[in-house]
């Protein structure tokens, strides 16, 4: 629960360091079906965190208790930078999908 804790908090440093360690699970969820990286986004904090736990494997369709995914955060509070790394990753996830299907 820990990169929950951090993520909520807005400490950047603390969450990298825990993401760099191994078997930390990314996409563990509280009680409210939040992910770290539901929490940052909703929080507008740090781009670059935001990369890592994509890199990391964050699952970007993860939807919160109330059915929302990080992008839909992002769009709701309006972190314009955080949706766009959102969309392009979720842009080449898709490419790379249509490329493997044909």
């Amino acid at each position: 629960m820990a990169i929950l804790e951090t993520a909520d908090e807005g400490d950047q440093e603390r969450p990298l360091k825990l993401i760099s360690k191994k078997g930390v699970k990314i996409n563990k969820t509280d009680n409210w079906d939040w992910a770290a990286l539901h929490m940052v986004v909703y929080g507008g904090w740090y781009e670059e965190m935001v990369r890592v736990l994509i890199e990391d494997g964050a699952d970007l369709d993860a939807r919160t208790f109330d059915n929302e995914t990080p992008l839909e955060l992002a769009l709701m509070k309006g972190h314009a930078g955080l949706k766009r790394i959102i969309e392009e990753e979720l842009m080449r996830k898709e490419r790379i999908r249509q490329n493997s299907a044909s």
